[in-house]
């Protein structure tokens, strides 16, 4: 699931790339994102436009959008305890928890903050604030039945089992130092309550609130547990920037939550610890105004401005609201960014005033977060991609991302061409097209009734009935939403309809998973294969991202499904499914055939279009036969009978057909 400008969407496909040339961005705030070169991101242009831009072409000082509304979290609390439990050396057994609950995951934010990993048998926390200590205690006590203990300093509380620790690891608990810690891996795929209480830990222990306004500040040494918590606030909804303090040892990582990302912090997280709880009411929304404003709004704002100037004896005159009137006397002239909560006072007074304002409007629906792009490095790293269907745009480490496919990247360059344009091409050969059609993607439209199989035959018939020798057409995956043959049949009637129609005959780009249309290439002579490339290794595949001539025999779906985190036990299963159905002599299950399935040779594994319907009718008697039940003369009556029925009747017994010599059949 990934996070896009319509809300939650489900990534249809996931590509490993392998190690490439990248661009990382870094922003002002901290907010950091690498990625391919074309890979794109959303940026607002100094004269008030949006729109994609590739990270090869970002530069320092662009403005990028962030979605700060992201929201979105696992749902796992189930606790696998069998490591744990299959521990040999271990002196005593305790009780385990069997599911990820907030007292759980406050006690692993303690410990990620203050705890010493490194030890194979032992946890510790280090703290001299009473409430953390019995806090930390009754934790233990409650899930593990186990009574911690306190050294004579005071302040260094342990747990000292090996089986404990095991689970701990298991959770994502490493045997790190402080400078290699991290989010649990536990806490990433837990649902939202479960982060927070992990986050209260955490801050409880390595956080701490200033005396005057209430800002929270985390400090750690660890860079990685720093851009994760960073992630895990934006998710929620909050602000904070990332700072790197140099010091005579390792660095120092701080992060800042300020102003109303500091109010929504206390109210949305907060602290168990009652004496940081406390300074919840110190935080103000009126520091750092600046934070979170909207930048290149001026040439939006003085045309906002002439709107309502034009309109006469309006109900609320502009003068007399003094905070709106601000935003055209004070900050247009002072160049300051406006706020949310700015533009949203001045869209209330335009719809008092019957005044149009779609373009704010839009802004605050968005409600991205604008940041500066500080630094742009060039590197190289492992890259993996994955496609959205619909609008292809996700959010990625915050930054409002976007995906292309190869068919959607032609009809791109093939339009860019019509107009005039450049394409990102060292060469290219285009010809000239009288429309570009697409059948890319899925939706449905169940208001109507139709199914998403339904759309795309009505799509696709809109395709067969209008495209024309001078047409693009594009088509991806059709014959989805069906049965395989169902599917796999009407792809193939449309590509030979596309081929062959005199009056269509369309350039055209049929992606598919179908292997069986790779044959098309024997029997149609405009017809090409080509496939992603793919590089196959003792350690899986890697998706190179690459077109090349020729079909693709196999698909590779076991292998996205690793390289998405499906756990194990389902990979090893369907790999031994797989094989028993590419076998074609068990069923899933492990079970015979029986007769009554369909008849398929052992030798195949993928089928041919190009066999006989009718099945020969001495196949039916043999399957009927048993040869240990007949005696040699009877196997050679039968066999005597097939060929006086099926063979050529006027042959003597004793003749073979096609040859002079007389061979005589005796039995063994």
């Amino acid at each position: 699931r990934v996070k896009g400008p319509n809300g939650v969407a489900h990534a249809s496909h996931f590509y490993r790339g392998g190690r490439k040339a990248t661009v990382k961005l870094t922003t002002r705030m901290g907010y950091s994102l690498e990625g391919t070169p074309e890979h794109r991101v959303w940026v607002r242009n100094p004269d008030g436009s949006e729109g994609w831009k590739r990270l090869g072409e970002v530069s320092e000082g662009d403005v990028v959008a962030i979605e700060r509304r992201i929201d979105l979290w696992g749902d796992e609390t189930k606790v696998d305890t069998s490591p744990a439990e299959g521990v040999r050396d271990a002196r005593k057994r305790y009780k385990l928890p069997r599911k990820l609950d907030e007292d759980l995951a406050y006690m692993l934010g303690l410990l990620v903050g203050d705890g010493t990993l490194t030890y194979r048998n032992s946890v510790y926390l280090c703290t001299g604030d009473s409430f953390i200590a019995e806090e930390f205690k009754r934790i233990v006590r409650k899930l593990f039945g186990y009574e911690v203990k306190c050294k004579a300093n005071g302040v260094d509380y342990f747990i000292t089992s090996r089986q404990i620790r095991v689970f701990l690891e298991n959770l994502g608990l490493g045997y790190v130092r402080a400078h290699e810690k991290y989010v649990p891996k536990s806490v990433m795929r837990a649902p939202k309550h479960i982060v927070k209480a992990f986050l209260q830990g955490l801050f409880d222990t390595d956080g701490f609130v200033e005396n005057r306004y209430g800002n929270v500040r985390l400090s750690t040494s660890s860079p990685r547990l720093a851009k994760e918590v960073q992630l895990l606030l934006l998710n929620l909804g909050i602000i904070a920037s990332l700072h790197v303090k140099k010091t005579s040892a390792r660095p120092s990582y701080r992060l800042s939550i300020d102003g109303e990302d500091a109010i929504a912090f206390h109210r949305t997280v907060g602290f168990r610890l009652p004496r940081k709880r406390k300074r919840m009411d110190l935080a103000s929304d009126k520091r750092m105004p600046n934070v979170g404003g909207i930048p290149y709004l001026e040439g939006v704002l003085k045309e906002v401005q002439r709107r309502i100037v034009a309109v006469k004896d309006k109900p609320v005159a502009l003068k007399r609201n003094k905070s709106v009137n601000s935003i055209f006397y004070t900050y247009i002239p002072n160049g300051r960014n406006i706020s949310y909560d700015k533009l949203d006072e001045l869209i209330t007074y335009c719809r008092q005033n019957g005044i149009d304002c779609p373009e704010l409007e839009a802004l605050s629906s968005r409600r991205y977060f604008y940041d500066r792009v500080a630094k742009v490095e060039q590197g190289k790293a492992e890259v993996y991609d994955l496609s959205v269907p619909g609008d292809h745009a996700y959010v990625a480490d915050g930054f409002v991302s976007h995906n292309s496919t190869f068919v959607r990247q032609v009809g791109i360059i093939v339009l860019m061409a019509q107009m005039g344009s450049f394409v990102p091409a060292k060469y290219a050969h285009i010809g000239i097209v009288d429309r570009i059609f697409t059948r890319v993607g899925a939706s449905d439209n169940l208001p109507a009734g139709e199914s998403t199989f339904l759309v795309e035959m009505h799509e696709a018939a809109n395709i067969l009935h209008n495209a024309t020798p001078k047409s693009l057409v594009l088509l991806d995956e059709v014959g989805r939403g069906t049965s395989t043959f169902d599917g796999l049949s009407l792809a193939w009637a449309i590509v030979e309809y596309l081929h062959n129609e005199s009056k269509v005959r369309a350039r055209t780009l049929f992606a598919t998973h179908y292997h069986e249309l790779t044959e098309l290439e024997r029997f149609l002579p405009r017809v090409r294969n080509y496939n992603m490339a793919v590089r196959e290794d003792r350690d899986g595949v890697a998706f190179l991202h690459k077109v090349v001539p020729g079909g693709c025999d196999h698909s590779y779906g076991i292998h996205v499904a690793r390289l998405a985190g499906l756990p194990q036990k389902v990979i090893a299963r369907a790999e031994e499914v797989l094989s028993n159905l590419e076998a074609q002599e068990l069923d899933p299950l492990r079970t015979m055939r029986g007769r009554k399935r369909r008849s398929r040779r052992v030798a195949e594994v993928q089928m041919d279009l190009f066999r006989d319907v009718q099945e020969p009718p001495i196949l039916k008697e043999l399957r009927e036969l048993n040869p240990y039940e007949m005696t040699p003369m009877q196997a050679l009556q039968k066999i005597e009978e097939w060929w006086r029925r099926w063979g050529d009747g006027n042959v003597s017994p004793g003749r073979v057909k096609g040859d002079d010599s007389t061979r005589r059949i005796e039995p063994r």
